[in-house]
């Protein structure tokens, strides 16, 4: 029987563990991971909450012999540890003990209905970078503010949505994660000149139908949803807005 497929995201009490970009995010800090390490987690993943002994560890991931003399586990535990855990000496996600076996306690990501994990896991990428500013574009009804308020989950920032209310653009915090929704095209320009002025380290995260061609800008498209997710991110709108 095939194992069940790992989810590209897992959820740290203060973080992620990124599997497809092979990284652990808590906060500021980025830690990359080893492809034996990103095995390790991906295994692990598959069989949650099982405890998966050390044994089974030596010969699924490392593929070493039942007679193989190793503790290869042991230490990758003890490195992942170190990026997992708020307090290594207390593991709270990678759990267990040396003679019954290890396991994951990160569960997988939850993404929004009509939100692909992979524009997710891309456009998180894209705002590490210091003073990113990056720019979700895709026609109408592609997902743009579905994506943007499901980061907003994952992200310690300020969602502003303009079609919700006007914002007080003088009380912004000066770091962070900055998501702006429904910005009008005319005033994507002067408004990101006047934040870069004001907020020089902010880092901004906005939506587009259309291509703004802005300098020094990230541009992550979206491409037009599969039927069935289509259909679910319209029930979903339709449901938040009291429209049966």
């Amino acid at each position: 029987m095939s194992n069940p497929e790992a989810p590209a995201l897992l959820a740290l009490p203060d973080g992620v563990i990124d599997l497809t970009a092979a990284q652990v995010r808590r906060g500021k800090q980025v830690a990359e991971l080893l492809p034996i390490e990103v095995a390790l987690l991906t295994y692990l993943a598959q069989h949650a909450p099982a405890v998966v002994s050390v044994a089974r560890l030596h010969a699924d991931v490392w593929g070493y012999s039942p007679r193989a003399r190793t503790r290869a586990a042991y230490f990758a535990i003890r490195r992942l540890r170190q990026r997992l855990e708020t307090d290594p000496g207390k593991p709270q996600v990678l759990t267990g003990t040396e003679g019954r076996g290890f396991t994951l306690a990160a569960p997988p990501v939850r993404v929004a209905p009509g939100v692909r994990a992979a524009d997710l896991t891309r456009v998180l990428k894209l705002l590490e970078a210091p003073a990113a500013l990056v720019v979700i574009t895709g026609p109408a009804g592609v997902g743009k503010s579905t994506l943007l308020h499901d980061l907003a989950r994952h992200l310690d920032g300020t969602l502003v949505d303009l079609e919700e209310h006007a914002p007080d653009w003088s009380s912004l915090p000066d770091q962070g994660v900055l998501l702006l929704d429904h910005l009008p095209k005319a005033d994507i320009e002067p408004r990101l000149k006047t934040l870069r002025r004001d907020h020089p380290k902010l880092r901004i995260l906005l939506t587009t139908r259309i291509p703004p061609g802005l300098r020094a800008s990230q541009e992550h498209g979206l491409s037009p949803l599969p039927a069935p997710q289509a259909a679910t991110l319209l029930t979903a709108l339709l449901a938040a807005r009291g429209v049966d």
